[in-house]
């Protein structure tokens, strides 16, 4: 059984918040965001950081430039433990959707770009440290026409395991890669988790690289609670890389509730979208938040309703007509994941086009909060297994 309690525990979070398409913005993001927030929120000690390159900034990454960054980052108090492989192209501005699950793992173009990504991280991680990269659950499920789709991707990932096998002996650097399971994606739960890697795990040594980046908003989405998660992970001998801490906004399928969710609508993102019963098993789910709220009206006020939009960790709601997830994440679900896994990321990248009451503050300030709230909880868990 996989268990972490004498590891040290990192807390970061996602660079993929700010503009990361070039290999200037990720300087941008790291000298004037990152440096930011770690001023308020951990002055007199080093932060970790969750990475993010395109496609486009890994190219661009050659060795003046990660050598540069790397001293840059060691004199801001900063540290890289992660690198969100996940999205390939732009992230921020224009219309996104599930252009983010492209290329997806049937391809030889995600094979690329993640060992390009594991070969800059092994440059910038600590001397001694570990890492990993997060990065598409296979792929978008309606992409995925039958076993031969899957195949491909099985024998992509195979590569990238043996790879990362071959860059650990040459380099000494540990780097796991990091399926993340989202709604509507080959992968959206713990257990479809379990099922695929147990796939794959007929590969030796290579295998102990292939692990989950577990979002705590995406089970959210899909009624799969993540204390429950993590606990099936463990028993399943499933390594959990970084668990990324988040949450979904959540409403009573009324007027007033779906009024709320309609302001979380936006031309940027997916945001997928279930109705749950009172069981919390989804009773119906639409591909996006649009369709859902033109077909909500027609089933029972009793329902949940949770939207895949990222929300700050410290937000409450608003009254009864909208609430959040974050709810989920109590002293027992902290007390699991710290015994499952040394990596909590902080992952918000919604957060330009959140509406402007979750905006109060800007970026570094609602960033800080959201660290805050995360830091007590984690501490006060890691306290409680030492």
């Amino acid at each position: 059984m996989i268990i972490c309690e004498q590891r040290p525990r990192h807390l970061s979070y996602c660079l993929n918040i700010h503009p990361g398409e070039s290999w200037a913005e990720v300087v941008e993001a790291v000298e004037h965001y990152a440096a930011a927030v770690r001023a308020e929120v951990c002055p007199d000690r080093p932060m970790a950081l969750g990475l993010r390159l395109s496609a486009q900034a890994a190219e661009e990454a050659d060795e003046r430039r990660l050598a540069d960054l790397r001293r840059r980052m060691e004199a801001l108090g900063l540290y890289a433990r992660s690198i969100n492989a996940f999205p390939y192209g732009r992230f921020h501005g224009t219309r996104v959707k599930e252009r983010v699950y492209a290329p997806d793992w049937r391809t030889q173009e995600r094979l690329a770009y993640t060992l390009r990504a594991a070969e800059i991280l092994t440059r910038l991680l600590p001397k001694g440290d570990t890492g990993c990269l997060s990065t598409v659950p296979v792929s978008y499920r309606a992409w995925t026409a039958d076993e031969t789709d899957v195949g491909k991707a099985r024998t992509h990932l195979r590569m990238a395991a043996e790879a990362l096998a071959r860059l650990r002996d040459r380099t000494g650097r540990f780097i796991g890669l990091a399926l993340e399971p989202e709604p509507d994606c080959w992968i959206e739960t713990e257990e479809e988790s379990l099922a695929f890697l147990s796939s794959l795990s007929q590969m030796g040594e290579a295998a102990r690289h292939l692990g989950v980046c577990l979002d705590t908003c995406h089970l959210a989405v899909v009624g799969r609670p993540p204390l429950e998660a993590v606990q099936r992970l463990r028993k399943g001998d499933v390594p959990i890389f970084k668990i990324q801490v988040s949450a979904a906004p959540v409403a009573r399928n009324t007027e007033a509730g779906r009024r709320a969710l309609a302001a979380f609508a936006d031309e940027v993102y997916l945001h997928q979208t279930c109705a749950l019963n009172d069981e919390g098993r989804p009773v119906a789910r639409w591909p996006d938040l649009p369709e859902a709220l033109g077909a909500l009206g027609a089933l029972s006020e009793s329902v949940e309703v949770r939207t895949h939009a990222h929300v700050p960790l410290h937000w409450t709601g608003e009254g009864a007509a909208l609430g959040t997830t974050a709810t989920q994440l109590g002293a027992e679900f902290w007390w699991e994941a710290v015994r499952s896994t040394a990596d909590f990321e902080i992952e918000t990248y919604t957060f330009d086009v959140l509406p402007a009451a979750l905006r109060v503050g800007g970026v570094v300030q609602c960033i800080a909060a959201e660290y805050r709230w995360a830091q007590a909880r984690l501490a006060s868990a890691s306290e409680k297994t030492a």
